[in-house]
């Protein structure tokens, strides 16, 4: 076969490639064109918030980990908590001294806390997460009201 019968076949082949692919795109855009979604709600809300407690305090315990070879956290204590918190969720994550995390937040359901009798706090354990006691600056603490089922 000479080259030019052999450039006319590639030619005709391509041709025949390229019809195929945009009958196929062709099809798929008319499905997806009559797809019909039905929602029951959709939008965004803001809502004022009011702070439950503006004055809890914080607190954390070391000890020698033998896994990373220095001393870590081993629990975080918070307390002072306000009965108004009372079914609130506590969010807690330890930070260093530029505000980056240290560790995985922990969270606690506060539950009831007009029973409380020790001071309403609550400690948190996070041994297993070995984190350098030399790292941690501070303790980053939220409260916010668990959202109703």
């Amino acid at each position: 076969m000479s080259v030019v019968g052999k450039l006319r076949r590639s030619k005709h082949r391509r041709l025949w490639i390229g019809g195929i692919g945009m009958a196929a795109f062709a099809a798929a855009f008319a499905v997806a064109a009559s797809l019909t979604l039905t929602l029951s709600s959709f939008g965004a809300t803001s809502q004022a918030v009011s702070a439950c407690d503006t004055s809890i305090s914080s607190s954390w315990t070391t000890s020698y980990d033998s896994t990373i070879g220095e001393y870590a956290v081993g629990t975080i204590t918070v307390g002072g908590i306000s009965n108004s918190c009372s079914n609130n969720t506590l969010n807690v994550q330890l930070a260093k001294a530029d505000d980056s995390a240290l560790g995985t937040q922990q969270s606690a359901d506060l539950g009831d806390l007009s029973a409380g009798d020790n001071d309403n706090a609550q400690t948190l354990d996070v041994s297993s997460q070995h984190l350098p006691a030399s790292s941690v600056d501070h303790v980053a603490a939220a409260l916010y009201a668990t959202p109703a089922p």
